[in-house]
């Protein structure tokens, strides 16, 4: 009788416990929240606890843990609790958003969030965590990750300069989005830019960081408009050039326009 009072007891102490614990962690965690929404203005979702599973690059032996994350207009932010540590994930350095069974050899039997992205080191890394609505993040980022037009300014600058650089462009579209050039791999960077079609090539420039890509007329092997580029897509057909670079290799490249068959139609008459 005595051990079962005793049993008893301890079971009684221990819920008082684990009570009191979550009562304290759920109040630190809303304060956390109200704070970060004040931080970030733009927030549009703030997901108040998010299980940290940790990040590829650090290795199995980090702390993980639960945190909140907040998803602004242009980027995944995480701060993880107990250590207050924070993660930035531009939207522009996203390669991939998908749910995966575990991550670092670890796992709970449900769905986790995980992130593909090029870090601040310039190297392709994941990152995941369990969150109680996977969908709903997925779809929430998906849709702000749409490319977006840049800046009147820098728009208007760089048709004008094109205008002077290549006075006889077929067409000028200072939003095109890259996805990649197959030859350079899942950790390179892409990004807005300015496509020129001139009647010997096609001519691109990231706006940031500056890079050009010069694909002659004649190496463009084919032509098509897939939903997918290098694993990313953004729920609307893309541009996909396959040419022959100048190493002599089959290559292809990829861009978001927003008149697609326009594009394809254009240049398939400049060949």
């Amino acid at each position: 009788m005595d051990a079962l009072i005793i049993v008893l007891m301890v079971g009684v102490v221990i819920g008082i416990t684990l009570f009191v614990v979550f009562w304290v962690l759920g109040r630190v965690t809303r304060k956390r929240a109200a704070l970060i929404a004040e931080r970030f203005p733009n927030t549009k979702l703030i997901v108040p606890m998010a299980n940290f599973f940790g990040q590829e690059s650090k290795g199995v032996t980090q702390l993980r843990g639960n945190g909140i994350m907040v998803i602004t207009s242009s980027e995944v932010y995480f701060q993880q609790l107990v250590t207050n540590k924070e993660w930035h994930i531009a939207f522009g350095s996203i390669q991939e958003v998908e749910t995966a069974k575990s991550h670092l050899g670890k796992s709970i039997g449900r769905p986790l969030l995980k992130i593909r992205y090029i870090n601040p080191e310039g190297r392709i890394d994941t990152v995941a965590w369990w969150v109680r609505d996977v969908a709903e993040v997925i779809r929430t980022i998906e849709s702000l990750r749409q490319p977006s037009t840049p800046p009147a300014s820098i728009s208007h600058q760089s048709e004008a300069t094109a205008r002077t650089r290549f006075p006889d462009a077929k067409t000028i579209i200072t939003d095109a989005n890259l996805f990649g050039q197959e030859s350079k791999g899942v950790g390179q960077i892409g990004g807005t830019g300015m496509l020129v079609v001139t009647d010997s090539e096609v001519y691109f420039e990231r706006y940031l960081p500056k890079a050009e890509f010069h694909i002659p007329m004649s190496s463009i092997q084919s032509i098509e408009t897939p939903d997918k580029y290098m694993g990313k897509s953004i729920g609307s057909p893309l541009i996909k050039l396959n040419f022959t670079n100048e190493q002599g290799q089959a290559d292809s490249i990829g861009w978001w326009v927003a008149d697609v068959e326009s594009l394809k139609t254009l240049i398939e008459s400049m060949r």
